[in-house]
């Protein structure tokens, strides 16, 4: 919701990009989070099973 809606709004009103980038960045945006999803998730279980997470995420800090 935030990326959908805050994100074109803040794009638009607090830089000097025009509204035509807002679907670009959104469809760069998508296709990064598909492409880095599972890298990032590959990561994440190694540390785990090094036993460096901690259950809740930054509970412990």
């Amino acid at each position: 919701m935030i990326l959908e809606v805050a994100f074109p709004l803040w794009l638009v009103e607090h830089t000097q990009a025009r509204p035509a980038l807002v679907g670009p960045l959104l469809m760069l945006n998508t296709a990064l989070v598909v492409l880095l999803q599972a890298p990032g998730t590959r990561v994440t279980r190694e540390i785990a099973a090094r036993g460096g997470t901690l259950p809740g995420g930054g509970a412990g800090q």
